[in-house]
């Protein structure tokens, strides 16, 4: 509209110093023998500016009408790909499907419209389909980020891991800074326990994208992967390896307990006993964990130590009159060495403040069945089964997902995070504050 009137207001200006030359030169419009040479040149620039502004307005008044026509189109196709996309969000695949079909190749980008027509076909289950129209999409335009993640996260769906994974590594090469694309090749390393991709791709996040890194949870990740890359490592052999990232990772987070079983462990298999003692008790001093004061017990076990282990674990409840952990440990220990009576007596003690502790109650149960006590023993059992509660026999368990492990592990198989397994506890007292001390965050 701005156009046409400009061009009118530019034939009118030159029409109007036509007629006004003209009239002062007293001659005739049209005839150019009336004028003299200079007022030719000058007519010659007032008809060429109007013949201009005539094929501006011709230009700015009848061409642009089909170039409008496509931008209202576009606009329009624009509009119908976010309805659809909200249809897909609010679960609505009728209209969304209703809406795709009105759109055109020539109105819309073909690789989108394929794409969004994927992400129906997955709402409604059909993985084939969506397959099918990613594929077409990819087809469309192979430089598409957002179309080769899409097929990525469908394979990884499927369980075809290899193909997510070459898929969200294409997304990469074409979007190097894709943050997602990085995280999901780290999880499913993580998840195949391929502990050397997965710090591969840590690294590459703290590389190219350092600012993700400043929460808590990636500082738990990559002193988990880097843990675990450790491990490996001194399965197959290469202990000075392990101890080097064993040693990076306790500067990371000096509370991370399964650094400390490690390295204890590396240090015995390396025929350096006292060394692996100091380790464990070094993080037991730290960490006051039960499995650190287990080791220490098994150790000194083996070295024909039991008055020492003794001392130690009297040592270490007394120290933490609160921590029924410890206690725990130390009436273990007494089970295990044939010291019935104190065991006993360790056992009740931490009945008293927590009675629904199911390790405690099995244990004293069966210990006052040896001792000729069946009455008691049934008493306690009762007191458990009468809850109507599931009593696992495993001894170790998760903080953050309550799955069960019958030995301790470094990192939980179904939550896929470290460092958060301890004694399992069930309906003690002591858990609460347990969980609050945990430093265990899943990937």
């Amino acid at each position: 509209m701005r156009s046409r009137t400009l061009a009118g207001v530019l034939i009118l200006l030159s029409l109007s110093f036509l007629f006004i030359a003209s009239l002062r030169m007293e001659t005739h419009l049209f005839n150019l023998q009336g004028f003299q040479v200079d007022s030719k040149l000058i007519y010659l620039i007032l008809a060429s500016g109007t013949l201009g502004a005539l094929l501006m307005f011709f230009l700015f008044s009848i061409l642009p009408e089909k170039s409008r026509g496509g931008k209202a189109t576009a606009k329009d196709a624009r509009s119908t790909v976010h309805q659809v996309e909200a249809a897909i969000q609010l679960g609505e695949h009728e209209k969304a499907e209703s809406l795709l079909a009105g759109l055109s190749g020539a109105n819309s980008r073909c690789w989108q419209t394929k794409k969004i027509a994927g992400d129906v076909a997955v709402q409604q289950g059909d993985w084939s389909g969506a397959e099918k129209l990613y594929r077409e999409a990819f087809r469309s335009d192979p430089q598409q980020p957002v179309v080769l993640f899409a097929l990525a996260s469908l394979y990884e769906s499927q369980g075809m891991i290899a193909r997510a994974e070459d898929f969200y590594r294409e997304v990469l090469r074409v979007a190097p800074l894709s943050l997602e694309a990085v995280l999901r090749l780290r999880i499913l390393a993580v998840s195949d326990q391929r502990w050397q991709d997965a710090l591969h791709w840590q690294e590459y996040l703290e590389h190219h994208l350092p600012r993700r890194l400043s929460d808590p949870e990636e500082e738990m990740v990559s002193v988990g992967i880097r843990f675990e890359f450790a491990e490996s490592e001194s399965r197959n052999g290469a202990y000075r390896t392990a101890q080097a990232l064993l040693k990076f990772v306790l500067r990371m987070q000096n509370a991370f307990v399964p650094a400390y079983v490690l390295s204890g462990e590396i240090l015995d298999k390396m025929q350096n006993p006292s060394a692996a003692l100091r380790a464990w008790e070094r993080g037991f001093e730290r960490t006051k964990a039960p499995v650190l004061l287990q080791r220490i017990g098994e150790h000194l076990l083996r070295q024909g130590k039991p008055e020492k282990v003794i001392d130690f674990l009297q040592s270490a409840a007394a120290a933490n009159p609160h921590d029924f952990l410890l206690e725990f440990c130390l009436a273990d220990l007494f089970m295990r060495m044939e010291m019935v009576p104190e065991s006993i007596h360790v056992f009740e003690h931490i009945l008293q403040t927590a009675p629904d502790w199911h390790p405690v109650v099995i244990r004293l149960a069966l210990l006052y069945r040896r001792t000729g006590q069946p009455e008691r023993a049934a008493d306690l059992l009762q007191r458990i089964i009468g809850t109507g509660e599931s009593i696992s026999g495993f001894l170790w368990e998760c903080y953050i997902c309550n799955t069960m492990y019958p030995e301790y592990r470094s990192m939980c198989l179904e939550c896929l995070s470290w460092n958060g397994i301890n004694l399992h506890q069930h309906q003690a007292v002591h858990k609460e504050s347990m969980n609050e001390k945990s430093t265990a965050y899943p990937v």
